[in-house]
């Protein structure tokens, strides 16, 4: 009779474990949508003097609009939820499955942090038993990341010196040539091919740029919310270390017993993060600065030929 009474018991016990280990798997699945080429990256033009520069885009363009968190990141997530599950089984904390740092997530965050952020935060609490866990992650993807726009960075020069190699092409041409109005109208036609390549530059690297800063702040938003436990955009924390407050002299009316007085000028305070935020989000977030100071280079380029256009003789 005990014998029953323990199969029975044994029995039960390993329903339980397999129906939850099935429900936190089913809800951990995380769609991945199917690999492609990137859209964003203009197709192959062999008329295009840079059309290597501007392929080399496509892998980053493609690394750049995959989730967060991969299809190829399930199995890890999924092998970390199950453990979870047996701590608690086996009578350890519930808070091993970081429900302590993140269960109101959505109620107390929602309306502060972005979708995206709240997103990626749910996801790696199904995977992950705390909040040293949970930051690794972040640090890692983050510092993966960092990488990627360092080498967006790169990219972005090569075009712009591309770009700047085509400009000088016409302006040599038109020198040697003599300046006349045949070859004011051939160069001017030359330049307006050459800006209209730099427009469309502009364009598909103002969206890699823009997909980048959607990482970027999700990395900063969540990193500081796991530390901190407090829920705060990114665009309100200042990344940049700020100096002291400046001191400067007023003038008073003048008295025997007052001249001048040092008098601290106000700054609003702001939030600092340095501290808080992991090695590897600080990282991502200066490799993105770096990134927007590039990018603003071959955004002048249309105003660059513009002029050139504007001093050719009529």
């Amino acid at each position: 009779m005990k014998l029953i009474r323990f199969l029975t018991v044994s029995y039960i016990s390993s329903l339980l474990i397999i129906s939850l280990i099935s429900l936190l798997s089913g809800c951990a699945v995380i769609s991945s949508p199917p690999s492609r080429t990137s859209s964003i990256v203009p197709a192959p033009n062999p008329n295009d003097p840079c059309n290597t520069e501007v392929q080399a885009f496509k892998e980053t363009a493609d690394y750049l609009e995959q989730p967060l968190i991969t299809q190829e990141d399930y199995t890890t997530l999924l092998g970390a939820t199950t453990s979870a599950v047996f701590t608690v089984m086996r009578g350890g904390s519930a808070s091993s499955l970081g429900s302590d740092l993140i269960g109101n997530l959505r109620e107390a965050g929602t309306s502060i942090l972005s979708k995206k952020t709240t997103d990626y935060l749910e996801q790696l609490k199904k995977g992950t038993a705390d909040r040293q866990q949970m930051l690794a992650r972040i640090n890692q993807d983050a510092t993966n990341d960092s990488v990627k726009l360092l080498e967006l960075k790169r990219k972005v020069t090569d075009l712009q010196l591309c770009r700047l190699g085509q400009i000088k092409n016409i302006d040599d041409r038109f020198k040697n040539q003599g300046k006349t109005a045949a070859t004011s109208n051939k160069a001017r036609q030359e330049y307006e091919y050459v800006q209209t390549l730099a427009k469309r530059d502009n364009q598909f690297i103002n969206q890699l740029v823009n997909n980048s800063d959607e990482r970027v702040t999700t990395y900063i938003e969540a990193d500081y919310f796991v530390t901190t436990g407090q829920a705060v955009r990114a665009s309100e924390l200042s990344m940049v270390e700020e100096e002291p407050p400046v001191q400067v002299k007023e003038r008073e009316k003048p008295t025997r017993k007052h001249g001048m007085k040092v008098k601290d000028i106000p700054t609003k305070p702001k939030v600092h993060p340095q501290k808080q935020l992991s090695p590897g989000v600080q990282q991502v977030a200066k490799a993105q600065q770096q990134v927007r100071a590039e990018q603003q280079k071959i955004q002048e380029l249309e105003y660059t030929i513009e002029r050139k256009k504007s001093g050719l003789p009529a």
